[in-house]
């Protein structure tokens, strides 16, 4: 298994950092170990964290009125929770296991300190990273919302509901 700064390396997010700087971050990152079935985040949860998957799956999904919307499936590599790391706000997804997971967990106070002892790691990028991964993820949401809308139009007939 690579090492916590070459998992940080495959992040495009973290790939703006050079070596060393991907090591220092990651000698602060906790290491989270879950078995599958179980919650990381709900939606509407502090957006304290991030998270770098190890190894395992996460299902990032929002619950509508048919079920569990799933967003994105998360593996071994990706990157998830950080939407909440821009806007301050709750989590706008819930996170929930689905093969035993290990990830590091990029702590908010971790990260800032971080960036306060090196601006220059990510530059003026930090905050348009951010914003791309909020607008992926409302793309992520709009897309669900019209797959729903024409599963909804096929089940009456082809008649709007």
């Amino acid at each position: 298994m690579p090492t916590n700064a070459e998992r940080l390396a495959e992040v495009p997010f973290f790939a703006l950092l050079d070596d060393e700087e991907r090591a220092q971050l990651a000698e602060r990152l906790d290491v989270v170990k879950l078995a599958a079935g179980q919650s990381v985040f709900a939606a509407g949860d502090p957006g304290d964290s991030p998270y770098v998957v190890r190894s395992g799956e996460v299902d990032i999904f929002f619950e509508n009125d048919t079920g569990d919307e799933i967003l994105e499936r998360a593996g071994p590599g990706h990157f998830f929770g950080e939407i909440s790391l821009l806007d301050d706000g709750p989590r706008t997804a819930s996170a929930r296991v689905t093969d035993d997971l290990e990830a590091l967990e990029v702590d908010r106070g971790d990260l800032d300190e971080f960036l306060g002892l090196h601006p220059e790691a990510f530059g003026v990028n930090l905050e348009a990273e951010f914003e791309i991964a909020r607008l992926h993820e409302k793309v992520d949401h709009m897309h669900g919302k019209i797959l729903e809308r024409l599963s909804n139009i096929e089940r009456s007939g082809g008649r709007p509901a």
